[in-house]
């Protein structure tokens, strides 16, 4: 594992196994035969995964091992030739210009992304050979499906960053309202910002741009606290009591920007 910020090493990583039987017999296997590397000895700790697997299907697709040199382009030419359907194409970054050689192709549906794998599979890129290793899913950018809003992280916290943030925000006219969060006790921003596209389209779109622009940036799809709101007001009507969120929806404003 490397630390997202700088990519030193942090010291740790992690072996996936398909059960647990499998992983317990090689935690003890390698705590009886233990191994070094580079003249350090290893500890081996069980760890639960997240995920009920690593390769999990989901509507995003990893592509690792990529050279830190290539190209972007590269690789675009690969997934349009291979799986043009696709959505949108980020190069993993902690920073401008600090590219993890990890690629991730998201695609509107997981049934699409399965067999985008299957189609990338044996490819080559960049003088790597694709193999099955270097394919995996990665976590889902909604949880129901695709919304109107996206949620960036990520986004400046300084000032005079925010306010270009904004101008840069203030260019597209598919971004209806953004929000800077803000910490209610300092009053600093807190390095998230949500933006409303008004369409799912949009939003796709601006997802698209985001990543091929800044894919220092994360960015998933929310739902808007006015559409929470609605949803929430219709299930109520339907007798379904089980709500407990106090979100309240706010009239829409004129000027986009909001940073409270």
């Amino acid at each position: 594992m490397r630390d997202y910020k700088d990519t030193t090493n942090r010291g740790f990583g992690f072996l996936h196994f398909d059960s647990e039987l499998a992983a317990v017999t090689a935690m003890r296997h390698l705590r009886e035969s233990p191994i070094r590397i580079q003249g350090y000895a290893t500890e081996v700790k069980p760890n639960k995964s997240r995920s009920s697997s690593r390769n999990e299907p989901s509507h995003v697709l990893h592509i690792s091992g990529l050279p830190l040199d290539i190209q972007y382009l590269e690789v675009l030419d690969l997934v349009k030739e291979r799986c043009p359907y696709f959505k949108s194409l980020r190069f993993m970054a902690a920073e401008p210009g600090n590219f993890l050689g990890v690629a991730a192709v998201a695609f509107e549906d997981v049934t699409t992304a399965e067999r985008a794998k299957e189609r990338l599979y044996g490819t080559t890129v960049g003088g790597m050979l694709i193999q099955e290793h270097n394919l995996s899913f990665g976590r889902s950018l909604y949880e129901d499906g695709p919304t109107n809003t996206l949620m960036v992280l990520g986004t400046p916290t300084s000032p005079d960053a925010a306010f270009d943030f904004r101008r840069l925000l203030d260019t597209f006219e598919c971004v209806q309202r953004y929000k800077l969060i803000k910490d209610k006790i300092t009053n600093k921003f807190k390095g998230f910002t949500t933006v409303n596209c008004g369409t799912v389209d949009n939003a796709w779109m601006m997802l698209e741009w985001f990543n091929r622009e800044h894919p220092q940036y994360r960015v998933a799809f929310i739902t808007s606290a006015y559409e929470y709101e609605e949803n929430r007001k219709s299930r109520l009507a339907e007798g379904d009591f089980t709500i407990r969120s106090k979100l309240k929806s706010r009239p829409e404003r004129e000027n986009r920007r909001s940073s409270d």
